[in-house]
């Protein structure tokens, strides 16, 4: 049995064990808004998952073992109006938390 952990570099949202994150139902279709595509998934594990709402287009995903090169962090005035509006769609409630860029993990067996 292997364990995997992968990087995730994103823009969007991103709860932890200490805030209450979207429960993300399986199968949900992410609508694209203002031409804008999202991901709505889980960093952490399996067994403890924590949710992210991000732009689609700046989600970096690194495998263990094959590093992945960052030439620049930008972002698009558009985004951050987009991620509210998406969020408030698909009922994700953000509460006072403002759009960031993140790094997190993702561990899996």
């Amino acid at each position: 049995m292997g364990v995997s952990t992968d990087a995730l570099l994103f823009y969007g949202y991103c709860w932890t064990e200490e805030d209450s994150g979207p429960e993300w139902i399986e199968g949900e279709s992410v609508p694209t808004v203002r031409g804008i595509q999202f991901v709505v998934d889980t960093h952490c594990s399996a067994s403890c998952p924590m949710g992210y709402v991000a732009v689609k287009s700046s989600l970096t995903v690194s495998h263990r073992g094959y590093p992945s090169k960052i030439r620049e962090l930008t972002t698009d005035p558009a985004w951050d109006a987009a991620l509210a509006e998406v969020c408030k769609k698909l009922g994700i409630k953000v509460g006072n938390k403002k759009p960031a860029w993140w790094l997190a993990s993702d561990w899996s067996e």
